[in-house]
């Protein structure tokens, strides 16, 4: 049987923690994405709109922006979810750290709790607006910008 190797496991479980972290960054490269595609759109749209005569136009705004918060609030929601699974897994880590086979290392996650400690730890300073609260709060500006946005399209198509 082959002998069980913490310090491979602790690599591993990092590089796949890494993966992660990139895989995040890469959802909010595509939502910012998205969403400049849908506000060009509503902008192509409205280049030649006139309030004044009834059209395909108001259908079409209306359902870019419906369209923008809904998936602002989906950008949102997964950047809450994958808060918690790195957030697991960086306490995972910090556990991998205290097994049998990692005496003598450096302890990387410990020392960053000096820093940064995490949010359970009650004793130490709570952190403010960690990355994940600061991120999201680009989803939380669209869908802002997309109600605005709506609220002043239907006074303007009301008046008409």
């Amino acid at each position: 049987m082959e002998e069980f190797n913490t310090f491979e496991e602790y690599k591993l479980f990092i590089e796949d923690t890494a993966k992660m972290s990139d895989r995040r960054q890469l959802l909010s490269s595509t939502y910012i994405t998205a969403n400049t595609i849908i506000l060009a759109s509503i902008a192509f749209v409205l280049k030649d709109y006139k309030p004044d005569i009834p059209s395909i136009s108001i259908i079409l705004v209306t359902a870019l922006l419906f369209a923008g918060i809904f998936i602002s609030f989906l950008w949102n929601s997964l950047i809450f979810n994958y808060k918690k699974i790195i957030k697991l897994r960086m306490k995972t880590l910090r556990e991998m750290e205290d097994k049998p086979g990692m005496e003598g290392s450096m302890k990387m996650y410990h020392l960053e709790d000096e820093l940064y400690p995490p949010e359970d730890q009650k004793d130490k300073p709570k952190r403010r607006y960690g990355f994940s609260f600061k991120e999201s709060i680009l989803p939380k500006l669209f869908i802002g910008l997309y109600a605005i946005f709506l609220f002043v399209f239907f006074c303007i198509n009301l008046k008409t």
